[in-house]
């Protein structure tokens, strides 16, 4: 997209030419999509909204069909590599995806969270303990594995998300101070740089979130591009006075894994976390008043983010599953007992697909041995051997928790 500019940068380029020339080619232009979602831009040097309204707008160039192209046939590609894999490297990958995800949209805000803590309430899952933080917001991110999405029709489903996804995370003192949304002045900057006003009062934001309900429920759009610009417009409304970020990406986030695969769609906050300044520079420039609307390099900087997310996924599964053969192989070569050679294999799809935990429960362990007629004395027999040969280690005893060794890493021939 070298040569097609922002109108700010093109106005600069083109000191000759009227601005108005350039702005109809595009809002005029074949191809162009004009969006039913009306933004205010600010006056970036002194800090104040203008009266100016300008519909949001996109030029489709060569750039974004690349990109749509391009994410579409990588999820087929990840949905192929994923639907290969063995259930706990299956079970484990996920998990890793979903702590860096919750990790990187926390981290974007400057929310403070551990993998610690993360993995703690995805462990807790099935446990369902009280007062596990981030409880609510791992439940929420793996309902997008198992495909479900939120259907969001009214203004009350909005605050219901809110309420369940962030649950225990807001401060009191930044809650919703109307009867859904705030009711309050924000503004969005540092002490001396303004880049954001959103509107002041529950009754402009509730007349621009249903009008956001409209758009994200029109079919007319292509998913993809529907999604960039919802995140884009959910943002700029800041209908909340603290987690607008955490929840407009979970929304971008569930509609993506729905559209296109779960894993794309939880790979997108780390990239964003690897790329905060421009992800934030995106959201003024479509404010900036000389670009009077036009939405394409958000858009395309969104179809990056999930591209680069994607590009990820499928190196870590190609070497991940390229190592786990490898094991294997070196498994078959030895006379394991079936019992002894299942527990090993299974050790190793969680070291190798999980960086951040990398062991198992014994009683989730059993669970899968169960399913085979193997007797509960026949896998603790199988366990007790491996320990002893240190070929696997306790990590936690409550619950009892174990992984593979380094000495078994190093006896087959798998770096660390």
């Amino acid at each position: 997209m070298s040569k097609y500019q922002p109108l700010r940068i093109y106005s600069y380029n083109h000191p000759e030419e009227s601005i108005d020339i350039e702005l109809d080619r595009r809002i005029n232009g074949y191809g162009t999509i004009t969006f039913p979602l009306v933004a205010n831009p600010i006056n970036k040097r002194e800090g104040f909204r203008l009266p100016e309204r300008y519909n949001l707008f996109m030029v489709p160039v060569k750039d974004i069909v690349d990109l749509i192209r391009n994410v579409v046939e990588k999820s087929q590609k990840i949905k192929e590599l994923i639907s290969k894999l063995p259930g706990v490297a299956y079970e484990q990958f996920f998990n890793q995806m979903l702590v860096k995800e919750i990790k990187g949209t926390n981290d974007i805000e400057n929310v403070s969270s551990t993998t610690e803590e993360i993995n703690n309430a995805i462990n807790n899952q099935t446990k369902q303990k009280k007062n596990i933080r981030l409880t609510s917001f791992v439940n929420m991110y793996t309902s997008i594995r198992e495909g479900k999405v939120n259907k969001i029709e009214s203004l009350s489903d909005i605050r219901k998300l809110y309420d369940f996804l962030l649950e225990g995370e807001i401060p009191q003192n930044k809650l919703p101070d109307g009867k859904l949304f705030r009711d309050g002045f924000v503004r969005i900057g540092n002490s001396v740089k303004t880049v954001h006003f959103p509107k002041q009062h529950e009754s402009e934001i509730n007349e621009q979130l249903e009008r956001w309900i409209d758009f994200i429920n029109d079919d007319e759009y292509i998913s993809v591009i529907k999604a960039c610009v919802a995140h884009y417009y959910f943002e700029y409304v800041h209908p909340f006075y603290d987690g607008n970020g955490r929840l407009g990406r979970y929304i971008f986030c569930s509609y993506i894994g729905k559209k296109l695969d779960p894993y794309t769609a939880v790979s997108l906050s780390h990239q964003i976390n690897l790329k905060k300044v421009p992800y934030y520079d995106g959201f003024a420039e479509v404010e900036d008043k000389k670009n009077h609307g036009e939405i394409t390099f958000f858009v395309k900087d969104m179809l990056n983010y999930l591209s680069d997310g994607q590009d990820e996924v499928i190196d870590q599964l190609q070497k991940a599953r390229y190592r786990l053969d490898y094991v294997k192989k070196e498994l078959e070569k030895r006379k394991y007992s079936i019992v002894k050679f299942n527990e090993l294999y299974i050790y190793s799809q969680a070291y190798l697909f999980n960086d951040f935990e990398g062991s198992i429960e014994d009683r989730e362990l059993f669970e899968l041995f169960k399913q085979d007629h193997i007797s509960r004395r026949k896998f603790k027999e199988g366990l007790a051997e491996l320990q002893n040969e240190g070929l696997i280690e306790t990590v936690k005893a409550k619950p009892l928790k174990r992984r593979i060794t380094a000495k078994f890493l190093e006896q087959i021939g798998l770096d660390a």
